[in-house]
């Protein structure tokens, strides 16, 4: 919904609005200025809500730096071999239970005791 023509229809609007009240106020006339002053304060909220999320889209150029960023990121971890498997740690010693994040919980089985009726 917000396109460049609504930022150009926008921006367009509040310059319009401007050249009226600053023509109003100086030949003296109250309506005309109270007409732009309306109309450039109608147009503030469009042009920060486009300008807003033209600032928040990402172009082909940030998007190709940051793919190009991530593919020598790729790069590095692979030639200090940090993507490869790490050999087991002989079982037993504390760096064998250093990753481990499950931890296996003993089976609880609790029947509660049936109930009686009174």
């Amino acid at each position: 919904m917000t396109t460049r023509h609504m930022t150009a229809l926008a921006l367009a609007a509040l310059a319009a609005g401007l050249v009226l009240y600053v023509t109003g106020r100086a030949v003296a006339e109250p309506v005309l200025a109270a007409v732009g002053m309306a109309c450039a304060v109608a147009a503030v909220p469009v042009v920060t809500a486009t300008r807003h999320r033209a600032d928040r889209q990402a172009t082909d150029e940030q998007l190709a730096a940051a793919d190009q960023g991530g593919y020598w990121r790729a790069i590095d971890h692979v030639t200090r071999g940090l993507l490869d498997d790490q050999p087991p740690a002989p079982e037993g010693t504390p760096a064998h239970n250093r990753g481990a994040t499950i931890h296996h919980l003993p089976a609880h089985h609790h029947t509660p005791p049936e109930r009686e009726a009174q």
